[in-house]
């Protein structure tokens, strides 16, 4: 599947780097199988509870667990071109019977793994059953970013459906939606 992001990443020149694993651990029990598999571009995070899959250039995520203390992510972590200021992350959701929240995500870090901007949507979380919508999150790259990562996130039982996934430069007139600040 040849997403949107392509173009992005031909614009921003950025390198795709799958080596670099920046998942919060939080989300997953110590005795949890966690399977990670990829589906195009995308590292994705699957237990027991949660499954990942595509279906023509759509993504469905569906939860089993109504623990909200648990999650799934898909995920893509690479380096920031010389230069980006401010870049969005943007997609269309849609929901059905979601008892939890999920939310697009994207974190800005610096050396040895400073926050430097993040959100994940959960002042603002795609609940409940809704029909397709626009959703972004924006975040300022400052010169001293190290990496940044990005990706859908899904807590509780229901389905999400993903499509239309874009990530670009935006101008500075485009207000951030940083949860950090």
């Amino acid at each position: 599947m040849k997403m949107k992001l392509a173009a992005a990443f031909g614009i921003l020149t950025l390198c795709i780097g799958f080596g670099v694993n920046h998942v919060q651990a939080s989300g997953f029990s110590q005795n949890e199988d966690i399977r990670t598999k990829y589906i195009d571009q995308w590292r994705a995070h699957e237990t027991v509870d949660y499954s990942i899959d595509q279906i023509d250039k759509i993504f469905v995520v569906t939860g089993t667990n109504p623990d909200q203390d648990k999650f799934t992510t898909f995920i893509q972590s690479f380096k920031p071109a010389a230069g980006t200021q401010r870049l969005a992350l943007s997609a269309e959701v849609k929901t059905e019977d979601l008892q939890g929240w999920a939310g697009l995500w994207m974190r800005i870090d610096g050396v040895q793994d400073k926050k430097l901007g993040f959100d994940n949507m959960q002042n603002r979380p795609i609940m409940g059953t809704q029909d397709w919508k626009q959703y972004q999150v924006v975040l300022d790259v400052p010169a001293e970013t190290d990496s940044i990562s990005l990706g859908f996130l899904f807590s509780g039982k229901g389905k999400a459906f993903v499509r239309n996934i874009q990530f670009q430069p935006v101008k500075t007139d485009i207000p951030v939606t940083n949860l950090l600040k």
